[in-house]
């Protein structure tokens, strides 16, 4: 992909990800892997930025909400 890119004197501006698009009940370590494999693609194709979501908040954790 590099390769390709540089031939055609392209750069990568950000990579796209689905880091974020979990509920915060969800398990961290498997989406931290997730985001370790957007860090390696981020730095491979010189991209400086990574898109990423906010967390999804259950209605039992929004404020004003009963617990």
């Amino acid at each position: 992909m590099r390769e390709t890119l540089a031939e055609y004197g392209l750069k990568v501006s950000s990579i796209g990800s689905p880091i974020g698009k979990i509920s915060i009940d969800d398990e961290f370590p498997p989406h931290l892997e997730r985001m370790r494999h957007a860090v390696e693609v981020a730095e491979t194709l010189e991209a400086p930025y990574i898109r990423i979501f906010s967390f999804f908040i259950p209605e039992r954790h929004r404020p004003g909400q009963p617990a």
